[in-house]
């Protein structure tokens, strides 16, 4: 049988989490930030270009950092899709818009703004 050696810093978490246990200490837990993404608009604004309008809210207790968010808009040629990543701090219960344009591949595609769609959200 093999004999290990644990020095004080091996024992050092064990020891504090039993503490925590006798004296009857909670430890809360870290809270993780959460929201929604909704679409507002989406409208062509030149040929060639497409604006979309995207809404943040955090619906969690804790502040917004870090907004990533993946959409996609349909042509009658192709699909796109856009990452965007905000860095806009949002307070619990406040909203944020964003207002991201994406360049077509060609002016004389026609943009389907029925189509728009919130693919992925991430907040931290």
């Amino acid at each position: 049988m093999e004999t290990r050696r644990v020095g004080i810093r091996g024992l050092l978490p064990a020891m504090v989490v039993a503490a925590a246990v006798t004296l009857g200490c909670e430890v809360e837990p870290e809270q993780t930030p959460a929201g929604t993404v909704s679409l507002k608009d989406t409208a062509v604004s030149t040929l060639g270009t497409c604006q979309v309008v995207l809404e943040v809210h955090n619906t969690g207790d804790v502040a917004i950092e870090e907004t990533d968010v993946v959409f996609s808009i349909t042509t009658d040629s192709r699909r796109y899709y856009r990452r965007v990543v905000d860095g806009a701090e949002i307070p619990p219960g406040e909203r944020v818009g964003i207002v991201e344009e994406i360049t077509l591949d060609s002016p004389d595609e026609i943009v389907d703004t029925e189509s728009t769609t919130v693919e992925w959200e991430c907040f931290s």
